[in-house]
């Protein structure tokens, strides 16, 4: 069981969002105590709790359904922080906790690699190649990668390509156990991440959970979180790896969110005891501890949220436009003094616009 910290610590964000994007509290706190300052501000107002009770009869108290909203949600914080199943954040690990990723490679080694990769489809860009390359040695996996099982994926909804890598057999890739002790569903992930993230997952060989920031008034707390968020589509079973119909929609699907146009697609497997729960309504928290007891479960954003110690990693893969048919196309010589917007080809600079103001 993962030991738990008092306090996350905040250097190293890592999965995925900066500490500064994170309230103190939880979004239900603030209509709460906003509720609670505006009464606040009316003291004698008619009904409030305090006019109530000074008009009580003897041996009454008065009635208060305001009290106790905050206590369901403290019980849920303290649930989740003392889980036994629940993995530690990124953002919850001492900075000697996390790996330390390679600065530097072999020039020998690297353009060997270059070599190999460039073999395996003219189409890769060198800059991909580049940032493949640097991040497979960054994380000590280079010498244990096969380069020409290396493919490129075509994402015909979304015009782009995609250099996938399938990870190496070794210890850190080894599929984890199914949640609930037997395999009754399966799961294809997609997960957007940044370089610097993508080097501590493959370091580590996994997903942890998605960041949350620590109060010490359970009150005021986020949620402690169980799984991260993916792109999710249900595979067969018997599947070991992540079937190619299943990994071109993830990626094709992924580049129409947001999460999913990083950098880094992570590509991994998860495997259950028990039918995903596909909820519509409650907000993520609400979806987190759901995942401690289902595994799995649907966001109504369309995400998916999987149980970080069950989800195994597959590939990697890195994307970039599509531009050969752009380049089929013909081309209208770029004339300088070409000043006319319905063409779209070039515009005036702002001082000529000015200037062409001025002179009106």
């Amino acid at each position: 069981m993962d030991r738990l910290y008092s306090k996350p610590h905040y250097k190293h964000q890592s999965y995925d969002e900066q500490p500064s994007k994170y309230p103190s509290k939880p979004l239900t706190a603030y209509s709460l105590e906003k509720h609670s300052h505006s009464q606040g501000n009316h003291p004698n107002r008619s009904g409030s709790a305090q006019s109530r009770a000074s008009t009580l009869p003897p041996g009454h108290i008065a009635i208060n359904l305001q009290e106790g909203s905050r206590e369901e949600w403290a019980r849920q914080v303290k649930h989740a922080l003392t889980h036994p199943d629940r993995m530690r954040a990124a953002n919850e690990l001492d900075a000697k906790e996390l790996p330390q990723p390679s600065t530097s490679i072999v020039q020998e080694h690297f353009d060997e690699a270059m070599e190999e990769l460039t073999k395996v489809d003219p189409r890769i860009p060198n800059d991909i190649g580049r940032k493949a390359i640097h991040l497979l040695s960054s994380t000590g996996i280079l010498t244990d990668f096969d380069l020409s099982a290396c493919y490129v994926r075509e994402l015909p909804q979304t015009g782009m390509l995609a250099l996938v890598m399938p990870l190496p057999e070794m210890s850190r890739f080894q599929m984890p156990p199914p949640f609930g002790g037997q395999t009754l569903v399966t799961w294809a992930l997609g997960h957007g991440t940044t370089l610097s993230t993508a080097q501590l997952i493959l370091m580590e060989g996994k997903i942890r959970p998605a960041n949350w920031a620590y109060h010490k008034n359970p009150q005021r707390c986020h949620m402690p979180t169980f799984g991260a968020f993916y792109i999710g589509r249900q595979i067969a079973n018997a599947d070991k790896n992540i079937p190619s119909w299943a990994e071109q929609e993830l990626l094709d699907s992924m580049e129409k969110k947001g999460k999913g146009q990083q950098e880094i697609t992570i590509g991994a497997i998860y495997r259950g005891s028990v039918e995903h729960l596909s909820l519509r309504g409650g907000g993520n928290e609400k979806c987190q501890l759901n995942v401690a007891k289902k595994g799995i479960v649907t966001t109504p954003e369309k995400y998916t949220i999987a149980h970080s110690y069950h989800v195994g990693l597959k590939f990697i893969a890195i994307k970039w436009s599509d531009l050969k048919d752009d380049d089929q196309l013909a081309r209208r010589p770029i004339e300088l003094k070409d000043t006319d917007s319905e063409d779209n080809v070039n515009y005036r600079a702002n001082e000529e616009r000015h200037a062409a103001k001025r002179n009106r």
